[in-house]
């Protein structure tokens, strides 16, 4: 999904350094899951001191964010679709219903890897 995320920006019409500034400011939520199976040994069986809320929010974001955008003055989250299908190959891909949806209706229709604008 980050790579389609990324064409889409590419083809946006946008130049590269607004694309350049909005790539660099992406994380993905489960990515920092590593980290929470750490923090949450070191909570849990350490013992360690922690700010609780701090810790809720973490674990609110690895659980149920996917993109994270950060800037100077505002913060996107996105959702993780409910959604996803692959073919044998890994590529996102579906017939008669999209390859990716997202709760509030958002689809991506894909056929074998690439994005179509209609049902395969």
């Amino acid at each position: 999904m980050e790579i389609q995320l990324v064409d889409d920006l590419v083809n946006s019409g946008l130049d590269f350094a607004d694309i350049l500034d909005f790539t660099n400011n992406m994380i993905i939520a489960p990515n920092w899951a590593l980290l929470g199976c750490i923090l949450d040994f070191c909570i849990s069986v350490l013992n360690v001191g922690h700010d609780k809320k701090k810790w809720q929010v973490l674990q609110d974001l690895i659980q149920h964010c996917g993109f994270i955008f950060q800037f100077e003055k505002v913060c996107i989250c996105c959702n993780r679709p409910c959604q996803l299908s692959f073919d044998n190959n890994n590529l996102l891909h579906a017939e008669e219903e999209p390859a990716i949806q997202f709760r509030d209706g958002f689809s991506v229709y894909a056929c074998h890897g690439e994005q179509i604008y209609q049902e395969c």
